[in-house]
């Protein structure tokens, strides 16, 4: 009797069929790793650069600067804060750090925007540009959005200011800073010293708050060359 060796034509089939399946699922398996993994670069991405957005508005809003438009009358510190949008000067640009931009933030088609023009790109000495004209050199999505709603922290002028923190302020204080829907600087001739955005979404609610570096009232005296108060 003559012992076989080697499989049977039947059994190479079966042999090829369970390593075609195995192959077959290793590749999916493979394949979905691949998405996963693609999908998850692509949220952190996300997620990063959403982060550097935050981030930078941020730090242009800190570094809101003293900057004077001219007008016939005394020049205008440049600061327009209202209940949706806020434009202003920064020491800084997020195009390039060592140039200061106007810049507007606000909310545009749901779109949570930050926009900015170098001074270089446009030069603001006596109109203040409309956020059209801004966002038109440099615009930065930074979230879908509902609704953006600012509140600003400050003085209602410089004279209130100095009363509300010279010598004996701590025992009789008829001045002190308050929240604001709207701070024009121009008209209060300051600066806020602190500014809360609260950002409403489909999933909820977040509060951001800045500090105004730069609102000094010794320092916008000196701008705008005004006398003793």
């Amino acid at each position: 009797m003559v012992k076989q060796r080697g499989l049977t034509l039947l059994e190479m089939l079966v042999a090829l069929s369970i390593m075609s399946a195995v192959m077959m699922l290793a590749s999916s398996a493979y394949r979905y790793y691949v998405l996963g993994l693609n999908q998850q670069q692509k949220q952190l991405q996300t997620q990063l650069t959403q982060l550097k957005a935050h981030t930078a508005w941020q730090q242009q809003l800190s570094a809101a600067a003293l900057y004077f438009v001219k007008k016939p009358e005394l020049n205008q510190l440049l600061f327009v804060g209202q209940l949706h949008e806020v434009t202003w000067m920064s020491h800084r640009s997020v195009q390039q750090a060592d140039l200061p931009a106007i810049a507007w933030m606000g909310v545009e088609n749901g779109v949570w925007l930050y926009c900015e023009a170098t001074l270089r790109q446009l030069f603001v000495t006596t109109q203040i540009p409309t956020s059209t004209q801004i966002c038109e050199l440099f615009r930065q999505e930074i979230a879908p959005v509902s609704q953006l709603r600012f509140s600003y922290f400050g003085w209602k002028s410089p004279a209130e200011k100095y009363a509300g923190m010279g010598e004996g302020a701590q025992v009789i204080n008829p001045f002190k800073p308050e929240w604001h829907d709207e701070y024009d600087a121009a008209v209060k001739e300051l600066l806020p010293t602190y500014i809360k955005l609260d950002v409403t979404t489909d999933s909820g609610s977040n509060s951001y708050w800045v500090q105004v570096v730069e609102s000094d009232p010794d320092k916008i005296r000196i701008f705008m060359g005004s006398k003793d108060l």
